[in-house]
């Protein structure tokens, strides 16, 4: 052992050896671990804090989007049934394909497959959309909102829910149908219909919500089928199965390092969507970095004080034992 060490113990047997100095370790050991609790606890705090702060952020996106969504289908509603109603939609002439062109030029920002015009047994006869094609060749007698509209002409439109479309620039994908009856002479004469591609309706509406880059958006429908998005990673939604299927119904959730927030809503005639929205833990841990450093500060602040502080009163004792 080198006389270093030797020279260090002694001087430290010397200074334990005396009571007050023992006292003032215990204390300084005391005050250091307190200071490190409770900077330990106040991280804890804030890391809490800013998952709700994230948690409730994404509740008002939730809340937003829903919104958005079912004031869109409302609209586009409303429009459908306004055409319907139309001169050139109601008795067909030669004005009727260049107005249903016009619908289609109108709302070109928003992702719609086309609009439709069916005789009364379903054969679609005019047909518009961004591809500027007018097949005709689809027969669409068979589907739920034709047969309800058929049997209820009183209705202004109804929307259904989700369903693959068999044509068109939409073929193959999940769509909403928007459609109306066309009357003549008191009687059913067809269906005008506007088909809303989901995955793109939902993209134009819920991507610009998203809280940070990695943000999950998922929209599924009371099956459970995604909606949106078709590819990539989607959020693991077996948790629905537990949430209680009322509108506004919220559900959140910490899982598989996901902060999840979920609601329910009605996007028409008692047909239920699911709007989830995920964030990873850590991206609200980001936050963290500024409040870290200061909490930190505060704790070699307090460790160093105490230090200063012992040694002082130490060094106090030492002149007072000379005299």
């Amino acid at each position: 052992m080198s006389s270093f060490v030797r020279n260090y113990l002694n001087k430290f047997r010397l200074f334990y050896s005396h009571k007050i100095n023992r006292i003032l370790m215990v204390i300084a050991v005391f005050f250091a671990v307190t200071f490190s609790l409770i900077y330990y606890l106040s991280l804890k705090f804030v890391e809490k804090t800013l998952y709700e702060q994230m948690l409730h952020r994404e509740q008002i996106v939730t809340r937003a989007g829903s919104i958005a969504l079912k004031e869109f289908f409302e609209l586009m509603g409303t429009q459908v049934f306004s055409f319907s109603t139309r001169k050139s939609i109601v008795n067909v002439d030669k004005d009727t394909q260049n107005l249903l062109d016009s619908f289609v030029a109108r709302y070109s920002q928003y992702p719609i497959g086309g609009i439709v015009l069916t005789d009364k047994n379903g054969k679609i006869i005019y047909n518009a959309n961004i591809e500027n094609s007018h097949s005709t060749d689809v027969d669409l007698g068979d589907r739920d909102y034709f047969l309800d509209l058929k049997n209820n002409i009183d209705k202004e439109f109804v929307i259904s829910p989700p369903l693959i479309s068999r044509f068109g620039v939409s073929k193959g994908k999940y769509v909403l149908v928007i459609a109306s009856p066309v009357i003549k002479n008191s009687k059913f004469n067809g269906v005008l219909l506007v088909s809303v591609i989901v995955d793109e309706i939902a993209k134009e509406f819920l991507d610009p919500l998203k809280i940070t880059e990695n943000t999950l958006i998922n929209l599924n429908n009371q099956k459970g089928d995604m909606l949106y998005p078709t590819r990539g990673v989607s959020i693991d939604i077996d948790y629905l199965k537990t949430t209680n299927k009322k509108i506004g119904e919220w559900k959140n959730i910490s899982k598989n390092s996901l902060l999840i927030a979920t609601s329910s809503f009605n996007y028409w005639n008692g047909n239920l969507w699911y709007l989830s929205v995920a964030t990873p833990s850590k991206d609200a841990l980001d936050f963290m970095g500024p409040l870290l450093k200061i909490n930190f500060a505060f704790l070699l602040i307090g460790i160093f004080s105490i230090l200063i502080f012992s040694s002082f009163l130490i060094t106090v004792i030492k002149l007072i034992r000379k005299k």
